[in-house]
């Protein structure tokens, strides 16, 4: 190789190694603006109604696919908020739930979340569910009598 071929691959290497550092950078800001935003959120505390549930499938690289288990919450306003509760790794909170139980939900949701995120399928991307804990029998029986 003549020396300038060298400084020729010298460069070329150099140009690779940069574009792929700024897609690094762009991958972590663009990661980090839709989650930070949870993040520091605070937890919020409601007693909903489980309303429906649903698990989505994807499929990746080798035909590996991967559930996602959702749930829906009704709030005592009538609004409806839904969850990713979990995926194939960790379906607890999906099996122990079921339509009409009732409780406290613990969860953190982006601010402004509806000009942030228009398409509600979405919204849930905005959303992190932390806990839900079920009325029990007793507490159930105060509020009925």
């Amino acid at each position: 190789m003549t020396e300038f071929h060298l400084k020729l691959a010298k460069i070329v290497l150099f140009g690779v190694l940069a574009i792929i550092l700024a897609l690094i950078i762009v991958i972590i800001v663009v990661s980090s603006s839709s989650v930070i935003p949870i993040l520091t959120s605070p937890e919020q505390s409601e007693h909903v109604e489980v309303i429906g549930k649903r698990v989505s499938q994807a499929t990746f690289h080798r035909g590996r696919s991967f559930n996602f288990y959702f749930i829906s919450f009704k709030f005592t306003d009538s609004s409806v908020k839904e969850f990713k509760v979990g995926d194939t790794n960790n379906k607890i909170v999906y099996i122990t739930l079921h339509e009409g139980d009732v409780g406290i939900l613990t969860y953190k949701e982006r601010e402004n979340i509806e000009e942030h995120i228009k398409d509600e399928t979405l919204r849930w991307d905005g959303r992190r569910f932390i806990g839900f804990e079920k009325d029990t029998e007793a507490d159930n029986d105060e509020k009925d009598g």
